[in-house]
């Protein structure tokens, strides 16, 4: 293809592997690779297997076939850290020992020294903005490969296989962040802010979308800062050009930003700030195909009328935001330098109800935060009672080296974090109950995923349900005429028939999706 996508039969969490014959020179030719993380990195895997293909390795899902073992880590929490280095250790003392083991992804970037003192064996780490470079990293006798970047992304045509199930995938928009928030250290692992180009972008979707792929997934640290880091450095008064890079400094020199993003509607250029909504006009502008655009990833801070309206308007982008608030209360959120307060949130959440009713929300909650009092944390819950989230993930807060919230005074104990966090997720178990009670006999478009190994039952998921990360619906019975057969990776209309024990939709199929649905 011109992208080059392949694609991997049978894929689940663990990235399966390939059988091509060998075109160059080395002692082996099989693979073996793990991915871990979030869906970034997944991409960032992809492309490297997808060099690794193209450069004629054959893929084993067997460790001990394997004469290439790679694992693309994370590191953003202890915790990811932690899970990495027991695949590492695993991984290690299965190989064979004339096979090569290479460390990549996040976690090198920061932890290069520990990984090779806690694995003296591990042949090469090679940092996440190296990612192309693995085919290089295989024939090297470097320990360590570097980047130009600390982050990669696609620049032009890139061998990539999608490892995703046949019908959908996700394309990455931007790589690093332009924020900084006290507690995070992904400014740190993957640098400053860097977006792809519109026109790449778009083709890239059409490849996909050539494929079978009905459903794109668009990430980035967050969609909503798309574009801001092209701002020219001529116009030093612009609000986007402020700590573009940390110290403000914009690193794409002298380029205008029209020549950057590309056309954009009937002007020449993405002038406006909504260059995310420019952005998905373009993609729908370019195509008449039926299929989802999902938005993983929305700052609320950037969740603006234009891209509201753009939702509610298009039926092609899925009702459905994942928007990281992390807390509630104002001081809090102000030491966690969010750019938003309690009242920011509300409004946000309350025109985003207004406009889209059947708008599903997900969302991140942060509990002990330093400092964070009983009260704060009661603050919270009353926050999740007042303004309901459809999926809410829970996290406790995580010491990370070279945060400014590590070094924080009245850090709070391991057991009370965990004893809030556990609180928080019974609360909102109990509200998400009683609000899908209230979603039976309603008519939803659905997207079969597969079918359950257990029972043989087809599942999907409708707009409201992100792949990997939401609950799914469960086709207990289908009503289709003329023989038709349910088929894995197209749309149909359903009707919602149960809650199920495990919180998934018992759904019903009533027919092929070919119109609007009614109350979508």
């Amino acid at each position: 293809s011109t992208w080059g996508h392949s694609r991997i039969k049978g894929a689940a969490k663990m990235l399966p592997s390939f059988v091509l014959r060998c075109r160059w020179s080395c002692a082996g030719n099989k693979v073996y690779m793990r991915s871990l993380g979030c869906s970034r990195n997944w991409v960032d895997s992809e492309v490297m297997l997808g060099k690794m293909i193209h450069a004629g390795l054959e893929p084993t899902n067997s460790v001990t076939d394997a004469d290439v073992c790679v694992v693309n880590t994370c590191g953003f929490l202890a915790a990811a850290r932690q899970e990495s280095c027991d695949v590492i250790d695993e991984i290690n003392k299965s190989r064979k020992k004339s096979s090569k083991l290479i460390v990549a992804g996040c976690m090198a970037n920061l932890y290069r020294d520990q990984i090779l003192s806690q694995f003296p064996t591990v042949d090469h780490v090679l940092s996440s903005g190296a990612v192309d470079r693995i085919v290089d990293a295989i024939n090297s006798d470097k320990k360590w490969i570097e980047g130009d970047a600390k982050s990669y992304l696609e620049q032009g045509e890139v061998p990539r296989a999608i490892a995703t199930p046949k019908h959908y995938a996700y394309v990455k928009i931007a790589e690093g962040c332009r924020k900084r928030c006290s507690f995070c250290v992904i400014p740190l692992i993957k640098g400053h802010l860097r977006s792809k180009q519109v026109d790449q972008i778009t083709k890239e979707i059409h490849s996909l979308l050539s494929r079978g792929v009905r459903e794109i997934v668009l990430i980035a640290q967050d969609l909503g800062d798309y574009g801001k880091d092209t701002i020219a450095l001529n116009d030093p008064n612009h609000a986007d050009t402020k700590g573009i890079d940390g110290d403000g400094t914009n690193r794409i020199k002298g380029v205008r930003l029209s020549e950057r993003l590309g056309e954009s509607g009937t002007e020449k250029g993405i002038r406006s700030k909504d260059h995310l909504s420019n952005l998905l006009k373009s993609i729908l502008a370019s195509t008449d195909q039926k299929f989802w655009i999902r938005l993983l990833y929305l700052y609320p801070d950037e969740i603006t009328d234009e891209l509201i309206d753009l939702i509610a308007q298009e039926d092609r982008i899925c009702r459905y935001v994942d928007m990281p608030i992390q807390h509630a209360n104002n001081r809090i959120l102000k030491s966690m330098r969010r750019w938003t307060n309690r009242s920011d949130i509300e409004h946000t959440l309350q025109k985003i109800r207004q406009r889209i009713p059947n708008m599903t929300i997900r969302t991140t909650l942060m509990v002990g935060y330093p400092g964070e009092t009983d009260l704060e944390f009661e603050e919270l819950l009353q926050f999740v009672r007042e303004n309901p989230i459809d999926h809410l993930g829970v996290f406790a807060f995580s010491p990370e080296s070279g945060t400014t919230a590590a070094a924080l005074p009245d850090q709070i104990p391991e057991h009370i974090k965990l004893q809030r966090k556990k609180k928080l997720e019974k609360f909102q178990e109990g509200l998400v109950r009683a609000r899908a009670a209230r979603s039976l006999g309603r008519i939803v478009r659905i997207l079969i995923d597969g079918t359950r190994t257990f029972d043989g039952l087809l599942v999907g998921r409708h707009q409201g349900q992100c792949a990997d990360v939401d609950n799914i619906v469960v086709v207990t019975k289908h009503v289709l005429l003329e023989g038709n057969v349910v088929k894995v990776g197209q749309f149909y209309q359903a009707r919602i028939l149960e809650l199920l024990p495990d919180g998934n939709f018992g759904v019903e199929v009533i027919s092929p999706d070919d119109g609007p649905v009614p109350n979508e």
